[in-house]
């Protein structure tokens, strides 16, 4: 099994770029911590070979700012339209105490930008990243639909966690339905600027929930638009503002 094990004390570059291109396609599990000169984990032009990667863990990396890079491509053609780039095995991730992080990713409606899909990712786990202010844009839960697990606590700027787009409103090829269809298990714990889940004005079905814990959560006075009926939750709901 190939393991990327990054620390600060062997790891002097500004991004996993030196990391061999060999080691990117047959890496297994990202496990990195400690590492402050760090910006992006994984460039753009390395996306391509993680068709191997099921587990990444990142903690305590002050620097980071996003996670996955996903601007042009070295060698996209500027003709050409964006790039869909599947993580076909990645399953689980955890992300804590990136002060600085804004983004897992960027979503992009320009062209020649990187499109990013996790067709078997079951778990996020998101720990005391304080200058996230929000997880999802409403193109990137399409990316998701086999998440099951998602646990967001401790971050302090979170003002939601699915984001509607400008251009999503006036697309009618993207409205549609925006939903977690696998979703199990959701926790938001002591997330103190959360206002709401989902900031669009559309429902937001959550067929397959049957846990949903909410704690320390005083801003969150409604949690979709569109509204979300508890009677539809299942067995095993708590719900806590306090």
């Amino acid at each position: 099994m190939s393991t990327a094990v990054a620390k600060q004390t062997n790891l002097p570059s500004s991004s996993l770029e030196r990391l061999s291109t060999w080691s990117f396609h047959n890496l297994i599990e990202i496990d990195m911590a400690w590492v402050d000169d760090v910006k992006c984990i994984i460039p753009s032009n390395e996306l391509l070979q993680l068709q191997k990667l099921e587990r990444m863990t990142v903690y305590n990396c002050r620097n980071v700012e996003e996670v996955f890079e996903v601007e042009a491509m070295e060698g996209t053609n500027s003709e050409e339209s964006q790039t869909l780039v599947q993580i076909p095995n990645l399953t689980q991730m955890e992300l804590k105490g990136l002060d600085r992080l804004k983004y897992i990713w960027k979503s992009s409606h320009h062209e020649r930008t990187v499109l990013l899909e996790f067709p078997n990712l079951t778990t996020l786990f998101i720990v005391g990243c304080k200058s996230l202010e929000h997880v999802f844009t409403s193109s990137m839960v399409g990316s998701l639909q086999q998440l099951q697990d998602l646990h967001i606590l401790l971050c302090s700027n979170m003002e939601v966690i699915v984001k509607e787009e400008e251009e999503r409103e006036c697309d009618a090829k993207v409205k549609q339905t925006v939903m977690f269809p696998c979703l199990k298990s959701l926790k938001l714990e002591r997330l103190f600027s959360l206002k709401a889940f989902w900031s669009g004005n559309d429902d937001f079905p959550f067929p397959s929930l049957h846990t949903l814990e909410i704690t320390q959560c005083p801003k969150l006075t409604v949690f979709t638009k569109g509204g979300i009926s508890i009677l539809e939750l299942k067995d095993g709901m708590l719900f806590g503002k306090n």
